[in-house]
């Protein structure tokens, strides 16, 4: 499923973007899902439900980590970091959606993804994510 930029960040994201806020990815966290929805527009923090798996935790987002952004197929496109985020499953069994970025003090949704198909994960596994953020115009 491609990436969603939800309406509600989406104003903020244009405002880092032209040097209106600065810090753009200053308190960012990366955070997990569990339950079933598939983003849109439309979709806001509170319908998501937090990944809760012993092992789990939010990471927060260090904006030097970021890959200098490349032209790909004319877009934008940028990686945090060139190895995926991970986590070891300690016990509990989840099934993982998708992840978002997100502003915690909000909180609000920056950018949110659901996985090709849910991670099943569980004692002694590994989940990992390797955020992609990617710009592009709308064609006219």
């Amino acid at each position: 499923m491609p990436q969603v930029f939800p309406n509600e960040g989406l104003a903020d994201l244009l405002s880092y973007w032209i040097g209106k806020q600065s810090n753009a990815f200053a308190s960012w966290q990366l955070m997990l899902w569990k339950n079933d929805i598939t983003p849109d527009q439309d979709t806001v923090y509170a319908d998501l439900t937090e990944a809760a798996f012993v092992g789990y935790s939010r990471v927060t987002i260090n904006p030097a980590t970021w890959v200098s952004p490349a032209i790909e197929d004319d877009k934008a496109v940028t990686t945090y970091g060139t190895d995926p985020v991970t986590w070891n499953v300690t016990s509990g069994t989840e099934t993982i959606y998708g992840y978002a970025l997100i502003t915690p003090t909000s909180p609000v949704i920056r950018s949110i993804e659901r996985f090709a198909d849910p991670v099943l994960v569980g004692a002694g596994g590994i989940i990992g994510v390797l955020p992609r953020i990617t710009f592009t115009t709308e064609p006219t």
